[in-house]
């Protein structure tokens, strides 16, 4: 287990927190190192940037206001597993893909039965 201490500040308000985020691994730090640990735990964020970037732009997540914590997981969870088909589907850019699930919703069902994507 490794630990990291992060600064965050809010110039707009003015004021500083302090949190600290903790890493599960099998390494142990003789083995791993600081800098591969500290490589690896940055790298946890290469991963969730793209992800949380595209679940908000495609589908404005950070806007949703649902106040029931359940229902807002499983939203964020469909949201999710419906990424990858639509990045995948092979018909154009997002906004055309979802212009043309729109336009005939039985497209929409076969881009999720698909069992892969080109």
């Amino acid at each position: 287990m490794f630990d990291t201490h992060n600064t965050t500040t809010y110039k707009k308000e003015g004021r500083t927190t302090q949190h600290t985020r903790v890493f599960l691994s099998s390494l142990t730090i003789e083995q791993a190192g600081v800098e591969r640990v500290a490589r690896l735990a940055r790298g946890q964020w290469s991963v969730e940037n793209p992800n949380h970037w595209r679940r908000d732009a495609l589908w404005g997540e950070d806007r949703c206001r649902l106040r029931r914590p359940k229902a807002a997981c499983a939203l964020a969870l469909l949201r999710t597993a419906l990424l990858r088909p639509v990045l995948r589907s092979g018909w154009g850019t997002v906004p055309e893909v979802f212009e043309r699930v729109a336009g005939r919703p039985s497209h929409g069902i076969n881009l999720l039965t698909r069992k892969s994507f080109p």
